[in-house]
């Protein structure tokens, strides 16, 4: 019998099988004290420490299966099966930023590929943050694997904010951008940010032909407006021009006496010049 007490004592199994019947039936020190035999038995094998996590957390102890992890992650920073009851666990109690924490603390390339499907990158600006002169779009690259959430309001995004579909318009003014990208497990990446200040540019007064002056019907009495490209022009006689005067689409011609002429650039943006204006006399010969 002694030798039969002394095999059982050092055979791995063995404590894995009393392990497994003390753990049926709740009795944790029992357990316990045949788990820790096993692993000072073989060390190597994962068996005993996976049944201890399992334990922990059956048992409620919280605290003590972060600290148990750490060591056997210490151990074997490669241990995908630790891991594994982690992730499980933290899935169970519905705490994905307790996996992101876990994996975001993992500097194992192998852990990290293997649980891939965990990770959320950070979403990529297609647009450097700065100051810009005209509207911008901003998009976020990605691979098309996981969901982007934004806030325009300076708060956090999370997985009630904008969920990202198309572009987004930049209006003038300051925008601040915040975004966050869920994986395909739907766990939190990190909040990026970019901020922007859009000033758009107001064009020049139009250039306007001929100048000034006195003119027959002897010399060309049209009036020419120069429009720069992206731009339309309005123009009116003896009153400034506004939006909803004639659009400039050629020469046009002059009233005959005396008469100011004014005209304004409106550019792509909405942005409205100042007035341009001549003055002239229109006599017959």
């Amino acid at each position: 019998m002694l030798l039969i007490a002394q095999k059982h004592q050092n055979s791995y199994d063995y404590q894995i099988e009393k392990a497994s019947s003390y753990l049926e039936s709740q009795e944790y020190e029992k357990a316990e004290n045949h788990l820790y035999r096993a692993e000072e038995l073989d060390p190597e094998r994962e068996e005993a420490y996976l049944m201890e996590l399992h334990m922990l957390i059956e048992r409620g102890q919280t605290e003590r299966l972060m600290v148990r992890f750490g060591q056997l992650a210490e151990q074997d920073p490669d241990g995908s099966a630790y891991y594994g009851v982690m992730i499980s666990y933290f899935e169970e109690e519905q705490a994905p930023e307790k996996i992101k924490e876990l994996l975001d603390e993992c500097d194992s390339d192998l852990i990290r590929k293997e649980f891939a499907d965990y990770i959320a990158p950070d979403p990529e600006f297609s647009l450097e943050g700065g100051n810009y002169t005209s509207i911008q779009t901003v998009t976020f690259l990605s691979d098309g694997t996981e969901e982007i959430y934004y806030t325009l309001d300076g708060t956090d995004p999370n997985r009630n904010s904008i969920l990202y579909q198309d572009g987004i318009t930049l209006p003038e003014g300051d925008t601040l951008i915040k975004a966050i990208a869920y994986s395909e497990k739907k766990i939190p990446g990190n909040i990026v940010s970019a901020s922007y200040h859009v000033t758009l540019k107001v064009p020049d007064p139009p250039s306007i032909y001929p100048k000034s002056g006195e003119y027959t019907n002897q010399s060309d009495t049209n009036i020419y407006i120069v429009v720069p490209k992206g731009c339309t022009a309005h123009y009116a006689f003896d009153r400034k021009a506004t939006e909803d005067d004639p659009i400039y689409d050629g020469p046009v011609p002059m009233l005959g006496g005396e008469h100011s002429f004014y005209a304004i650039l409106v550019n792509e943006n909405g942005k409205i010049s100042s007035q341009g204006s001549i003055v002239y006399k229109l006599t017959e010969t």
